[in-house]
């Protein structure tokens, strides 16, 4: 009895495997391997995630590796732009655009829909959030011990880590192009300027702002002499 329902098993399940749509890579030339989650077979295709019978699943996401390259080697044409070629007619629409920042708000969109499906992350959070808590319950000083150990414990994963990494390129590129741009029309330069906003954000804003000074002061006494 027990090797006839077995046997019927073993066909039901025959039969659902061939009704199911073959799982195959969406890109051609790319090489795909498979695993067994969950009872269904998924398929991974150069970062991405498709699970036979279910479709493109939540993580059909670039994986954050993938995020942090793109982010990284995108900004860096537009920092040449800058730099290399800054009176350009195609340096100064292509800035002058919300194309540059719209790709990086894609990106980071993409990456922070990875850190909240991340488990490293929920657990940290509901951490911090039971630790913050115990004891005489929510203050200032209680959030403010344990807000610094959160954060590092954030950037100890490999999705929270990417998406800060995109949030510091997009906020470093939206003060060089700030820079770039008040530059062209205060005809001053600022080549040194953007490369201190493309290594060090803020630093670069206060390199602008002092040449800008000495560039107005020296403009000034020429027109005295």
């Amino acid at each position: 009895m027990r090797a006839l329902k077995a046997r019927n098993v073993v066909a039901c399940f025959s039969v659902a495997d061939r009704r199911l749509p073959p799982a195959r890579p969406r890109r051609r030339g790319a090489t795909a391997t498979t695993s067994e989650t969950g009872g269904a077979r998924a398929w991974k295709v150069q970062g991405l995630q498709y699970v036979q019978g279910r479709g493109c699943s939540a993580s059909a996401l670039p994986t954050p590796d993938t995020l942090f390259s793109i982010g990284t080697v995108a900004v860096l044409p537009l920092y040449g732009m800058m730099i290399g070629a800054p009176r350009a007619a195609a340096s100064k629409r292509i800035m002058s655009s919300a194309l540059p920042f719209a790709l990086m708000g894609f990106l980071y969109a993409m990456a922070a829909c990875l850190t909240l499906q991340s488990a490293g992350a929920r657990d940290l959070v509901s951490t911090f959030v039971t630790s913050a808590g115990a004891g005489v319950g929510w203050s200032f000083a209680s959030i403010a011990a344990h807000a610094l150990t959160l954060l590092s414990g954030c950037m100890a994963t490999a999705e929270t880590a990417s998406t800060a990494w995109l949030h510091l390129l997009s906020l470093d590129l939206f003060v060089a192009r700030h820079v770039y741009l008040d530059s062209l029309e205060a005809d001053v330069p600022a080549s040194h300027s953007l490369v201190f906003c493309c290594m060090f954000g803020p630093v670069g804003f206060l390199s602008h702002v002092l040449t800008k000074g000495v560039w107005a002061r020296r403009g000034g006494r020429e027109a005295r002499s």
